[in-house]
């Protein structure tokens, strides 16, 4: 085999095998957490509203990103508590504090926050959106 060839196939692999160890690592810092916070609609519930609580903590990026392109580039709006969007989770996982004013999610040790810092993420979803419910 070629050694130019060889050395392409070797760091192919390094980085499949790399990024194997980080999708590994973001699927631990999720395995076993809960997250959900006492105060929250979503204390109330035995499991999140979706069918698998599991495939949405490890995937619910791919779920808002499919929300958001049906709403922004397909112009399908949906109205209300749509479980698959961003609203639907702050109205489901939003705390209540002592006063029972809603604590924003992106607060530490608030619902996302707990997670994303978890995992050095910060997302982006709260430069426009709200990180409370809609009604107080």
């Amino acid at each position: 085999m070629n050694i130019r060839l060889k050395g392409i196939l070797e760091r192919i692999l390094l980085c499949s095998m790399l990024l194997g160890f980080g999708l590994m690592s973001v699927n631990m810092a999720y395995a076993g957490s809960t997250e959900v916070l006492p105060g929250s609609r979503a204390a109330n519930l035995q499991s999140c509203v979706v069918v698998d609580t599991d495939d949405m903590r490890r995937n619910h990026m791919e779920f808002l990103l499919h929300k958001r392109d049906l709403t922004m580039r397909q112009g399908i709006r949906t109205h209300g508590d749509d479980v698959v969007s961003l609203s639907g989770c702050i109205s489901c996982h939003a705390a209540k504090d002592d006063k029972g004013q809603y604590i924003p999610v992106n607060e530490e040790d608030q619902f996302c926050q707990t997670c994303h810092q978890r995992v050095a993420v910060k997302p982006d979803c709260f430069d426009c959106h709200r990180t409370t419910p809609e009604t107080n």
